[in-house]
């Protein structure tokens, strides 16, 4: 039996190089997955920022802001105890990101684990001292423990940085303290 080497070698071809123009047509560089992963999360496609965020970190595990990509797409899936864990690696490359310090003390205290969720809000307050978001989301969870009069000095104190408080809160604030103001 005879073979057309004209065809083996087109098979051939295809067989060895096709594959490696696929390859090198999907191969993204980890800053590319994450941006892709902003994208999903700003689109709510958590599950899709998860996976982008994941191929990033895996080319560059040094890439906090991947850690913080993912661990909030987790939070967002109420998968609380991978957020806290990706936030923990986001803040042990990056400790001096205030966000990621709320962001991680938004889950603490959403489980119930005060302690932990002052201690990042302190942090988050060291690093900015005038961080609305900071006060805010403590006065949360002061409101949330039961502690009114500190979650009202903080909102006193968001006030007067000029930021505001969201409304649902603190008819909730008024509601549950017995106080207006």
């Amino acid at each position: 039996m005879k073979i057309n080497l004209r065809i083996y070698f087109v098979v051939t071809f295809f067989c060895l190089i096709l594959p490696v123009i696929a390859h090198g047509v999907e191969h993204k560089t980890p800053e590319e997955y994450f941006i892709e992963g902003k994208e999903y999360y700003q689109k709510g496609l958590y599950e899709e920022a998860i996976t982008a965020f994941t191929k990033a970190i895996n080319l560059n595990p040094k890439l906090s802001d991947a850690y913080f990509g993912r661990g909030s797409a987790f939070g967002n899936r109420n998968q609380a105890d991978l957020a806290i864990s990706d936030f923990t690696q986001a803040l042990m490359l990056n400790p001096l990101n205030e966000r990621i310090y709320i962001s991680r003390e938004v889950i603490y205290a959403e489980k119930e684990l005060y302690d932990k969720a002052f201690s990042d809000f302190n942090q988050a307050l060291k690093l900015n001292p005038n961080d609305g978001l900071a006060y805010t989301s403590r006065a949360m969870a002061y409101c949330q423990k039961g502690e009114y009069d500190k979650a009202w000095k903080d909102v006193h104190k968001v006030q007067s940085l000029g930021f505001q408080i969201p409304r649902e809160f603190m008819e909730y604030l008024q509601k549950v303290s017995g106080r207006k103001k």
